[in-house]
Formats: C-alpha cells, structure tokens, sequence
C-alpha cells in the first residue's frame, strides 16, 4: 500500500498525513458491520448490498460501501485515536451503555 520512495517523496511533495481507520469488526475480525444506505449510494446493480448486516474484510469497498468503516488522515494519530477513544466512552456513559 505504500508508495515507492515514501518518505522522500512525503518530505519533497507532501503527504496526507497519518492514516486512522475507523471500523466495525466482529466474527473474529473477519467482517465489518453493516449499515443501511439509500440505494443511490450503494455497489453495482443499484442496491445489492443495502442491508446487509456482515460484509467480509475482504469486500472492496466500491462492491459494498455499507461496511461500517472510513478511513480519515490527520497530523497526529496517536492524538486522533485518543480523541476518538474518549468521544466513544463519552457517548457510552451519556447513553448508559455498557461495554461488553
């Protein structure tokens, strides 16, 4: 996944920045929760993967955009993954749901 020469052509051109991944796994991390979309936004053949509520790891993501992950690039990871991490908790707490 890394481009040839990536640090040198970070450090001349630029770069996103670091990768965080954000996902729903479940089944011994073999599939991503699913989640319901509007047929427009969904795979080939206008709806085939709507409701479905496990998609497997290996699925692209242009067959099934209903897998339950994003991917978003930041200046600092470690620090976005904290973020991340205690907005989750908060919303737990706030919505009294226990982790299991």
């Amino acid at each position: 996944d890394t481009r040839p020469c990536n640090p040198l052509h970070t450090f001349c051109c630029g770069g996103h920045g670091e990768e965080v991944r954000l996902e729903s796994r479940f089944c011994w991390d073999g599939c991503y929760r699913g989640r319901s979309l509007g047929s427009e936004q969904c795979g080939l053949m206008g709806g085939c993967c709507c409701c479905v509520p496990c998609v497997p790891v290996g699925c692209p993501q242009c067959l099934c955009p209903c897998a339950a992950r994003k991917t978003i690039y930041v200046e600092d990871a470690e620090t976005a993954v904290q973020i991340v991490t205690q907005a989750r908790d908060d919303a737990r707490k706030r919505l009294q749901v226990m982790e299991r």
